[in-house]
């Protein structure tokens, strides 16, 4: 069986969030829409989505943050607050949606989960994410004619207290998402050290790989 860690794809809850395409609203609501997708995946990539939304959601990190966290990952297709949500009791809906994929594939959902294990790794992704806080902020704030719309408030606070509150391990993830969507672009030494950081959560090759056309020419 394939570990969503180490298979060199995207998993968890950024994964989830990544699902929401241009149009997803033609499949259904947003919650058939969840449903639907953890329907055609393997019941294991729903448990790593469970983890990290149980983790989000039994934490201190207030709802705003966790909207902006979420409007991050799914950017900028799928924005809670437009939706109806606040985005404690949408996670709530994301979790009862993972219990009972795993429900229908024969598996016990554990009811709570461990605290992240990686969480000596903090000061390392904070250290990363304060290097680009500034110019990350201005692009999210101020997209231009760059064709994109406005990143989510709080972009960069919330990436912060997710990483040093709840799990570096998620917060590197939706880091290098919002790499993806506001810059700045990488130099190599920088992408060099979040191959490092990468290596030390587990994650398989292509995860921090594919980000590699960030890198500044």
């Amino acid at each position: 069986m394939t570990d969503p860690r180490r298979n060199g794809a995207d998993f968890g809850l950024s994964w989830l969030t990544g699902s929401f395409h241009p149009g997803w609203w033609r499949e259904g609501s947003d919650v058939e829409f969840v449903a639907a997708f953890l329907s055609r995946n393997p019941p294991q990539d729903t448990e790593a989505v469970l983890v990290d939304g149980a983790r989000l959601v039994g934490s201190e990190l207030p709802d705003w943050a966790i909207e902006s966290l979420w409007s991050l990952g799914s950017y900028p297709r799928h924005d809670l607050r437009r939706e109806g949500w606040n985005g404690r009791d949408w996670l709530d809906r994301v979790l009862q949606q993972c219990r009972a994929r795993l429900a229908d594939a024969g598996r016990d959902a554990p009811m709570s989960v461990p605290p992240s294990p990686y969480l000596h790794l903090a000061q390392t992704v904070l250290d990363e994410i304060l290097v680009v806080a500034e110019p990350m902020t201005e692009a999210s704030l101020n997209p231009g004619d760059t064709g994109r719309v406005a990143g989510p408030p709080g972009l960069v606070p919330a990436l912060c207290e997710l990483t040093t509150k709840v799990c570096p391990d998620l917060a590197f993830r939706l880091f290098l998402n919002a790499l993806a969507c506001f810059g700045p672009r990488s130099s190599p030494e920088q992408y060099d050290r979040y191959r490092g950081i990468g290596r030390q959560f587990g994650y398989g090759d292509n995860l921090v790989e594919s980000h590699q056309y960030l890198i500044a020419s």
